[in-house]
């Protein structure tokens, strides 16, 4: 009976361990905050996601950052990520005009690209060369999506490998969920089921149980 109820104590103490870490997967990081001030919801639409996705980009299917879209953030603010200065803000430079309002946040050795967030200059609120601080009001945010993209290139010199999985972008969800430098992109998104399976042998030679389908989110 004694053994059973350590047993038992033993699989609530996984199954809480793991409830808890499954919620600070979204947590931003102490250096690092969410674009439009939410967390990251643990979904997207097909195509948002960085890295291989279904859809054809000019002759591949990589995304070189990661789409906030509307329909699961809503529109609203536009804030920094992170302590830094702004390298650019205005009009598209590099995508012919089709990014629409375009901000380059530099971050330490990590340039970050805010772009297609809305279609009007106007709602750009930093300025070229200005110093923000993490959580700063930058834009507002008033289109489909936000595209989120990270490299530690030049960034004209970056949007070169736009459809390009060849080291230049960075998986921007870890980055600002875990604060860590960032390192070479995964080939695509990451969506894991962490199936648990644990067996505690009791009286008799008998498992107590076996507990499935944590999810953990990874999602580029």
């Amino acid at each position: 009976m004694k053994k059973t109820l350590i047993s038992v104590l033993g699989v609530l103490s996984i199954v809480v361990s793991m409830a808890f870490s499954s919620y600070s997967v979204n947590a931003a990081s102490n250096d690092w905050s969410w674009p439009l001030g939410k967390p990251y919801a643990g979904r997207y639409e097909e195509g948002q996601q960085f890295g291989n996705t279904a859809f054809d980009r000019g002759g591949t299917y990589f995304h070189d950052g990661f789409d906030f879209g509307s329909a699961i953030y809503g529109n609203g603010s536009v804030y920094a990520v992170h302590d830094g200065k702004i390298l650019y803000a205005g009009w598209d430079p590099v995508g012919g005009g089709s990014l629409g309002a375009f901000i380059v946040l530099q971050a330490g050795d990590t340039n970050v690209i805010y772009q297609e967030f809305s279609r009007n200059v106007g709602d750009i609120k930093v300025s070229t060369g200005q110093t923000v601080k993490k959580g700063q009001l930058i834009g507002n945010f008033t289109s489909s999506h936000l595209h989120l993209g990270m490299t530690k290139k030049e960034w004209r010199a970056a949007h070169s490998s736009w459809n390009k999985d060849d080291g230049t972008w960075f998986n921007p969800i870890p980055i600002l969920q875990g604060g860590s430098t960032p390192t070479p992109p995964n080939p695509g998104p990451t969506n894991f089921t962490t199936n648990v399976h644990y067996g505690l042998h009791v009286l008799g030679g008998s498992w107590l149980g076996e507990v499935t389908n944590f999810n953990n989110t990874n999602d580029g």
